[in-house]
């Protein structure tokens, strides 16, 4: 799939290289990436991705998803304002929307939850759908 297809949607700047190159996949952990990967940089509780951005390269990642500015030489540098955000929008894209597939019920309340979800679950099934 090609980088700019992947990108729909993503407020982003290109800083450097080309949008216009194909991408294997998508991921946000550094010992998870392979050639071609494109490799997220998640800000997390207990550590951050850009740190581990450098073995990401190294184990293949061509384009880099960073919410900070980096130097990094053989790669694309897409900055964005916050990679999380930009990591749904991504995945939604190059999995090609399989939300749209899904109908959603939700239900809510404070009493008979239970037995509602177990009543609307052996309805569905009843009728032949399937239900997670």
């Amino acid at each position: 799939m090609k980088l700019q297809d992947v990108l729909t949607g993503v407020n982003y700047h290109l800083l450097k290289g080309s949008i216009d190159i194909e991408i294997n996949d998508i991921k946000f952990d550094s010992r998870k990436v392979t050639d071609g990967d494109i490799y997220v940089a998640l800000v997390g509780y207990n550590s951050d991705g850009h740190d581990y951005i450098k073995d990401a390269i190294k184990n293949g990642a061509t384009v880099i998803v960073t919410s900070k500015i980096i130097a990094e030489n053989n790669v694309t540098v897409i900055k964005v304002d916050d990679t999380r955000v930009s990591l749904s929008y991504m995945s939604a894209n190059y999995f090609a929307h399989p939300e749209r597939d899904l109908t959603l019920i939700t239900l809510t309340g404070t009493a008979g939850k239970t037995t509602t979800t177990h009543m609307i679950s052996a309805i569905l099934n009843h009728a032949g759908l399937k239900i997670l």
